[in-house]
């Protein structure tokens, strides 16, 4: 990664997948589109290698879960950013995953039932809205832009546009 040289737009996109492992468990600050999404998209890639390569050999997936734990805190840290480039709270990370929470917590209780009534079928239907609900929201929060300029959690990630340069 390039600290100190160049602006983030001359990023390469494996730059923008590692800052987030560099920014480790910084919550504060903005974290722009390019930073989140490639760092996903890393991820996801490196999950489903680690999950086909244990596959191939016939082990456990205790490797896929440490690398999973071990990306959990930066996953956290980079989506709070994010929710903070579009100037929301990262509490609506907290909000949202409660909701899951809470979904799973009743599906597991209603779902010992398993009596097929239509008290189970509703709570399952219920659930089944708040994990699409949820899995929306943050979708459409991780691909908003930032907000321009700076915000009430800092500085625009990519510096002052050339306007702000103008009039500065």
């Amino acid at each position: 990664m390039r600290t100190g040289e160049g602006s983030l737009e001359d990023f390469s996109p494996l730059d923008w997948a590692i800052r987030p492992l560099r920014k480790y468990a910084v919550f504060a600050g903005r974290a722009p589109r390019a930073e989140y999404w490639r760092f996903y998209g890393a991820w996801f890639i490196a999950s489903a290698l680690l999950e086909w390569g244990e596959k191939a050999v016939g082990a456990d997936d205790w490797l896929s879960s440490i690398f999973g734990l071990a990306l959990a805190l930066p996953y956290l840290a980079v989506t709070v950013r994010r929710l903070h480039d579009i100037n929301r709270t990262g509490w609506w990370l907290a909000i949202l995953v409660a909701i899951l929470a809470v979904a799973v917590i009743v599906t597991a209780v209603v779902g010992t039932r398993n009596d097929g009534t239509a008290a189970t079928v509703t709570v399952g239907m219920l659930m089944i809205l708040a994990l699409l609900g949820t899995v929306v929201t943050l979708f459409v929060f991780a691909i908003l832009p930032g907000t321009e300029g700076p915000n009430r959690y800092g500085p625009n990630p990519y510096g002052p546009s050339e306007l702000e340069e103008v009039f500065a």
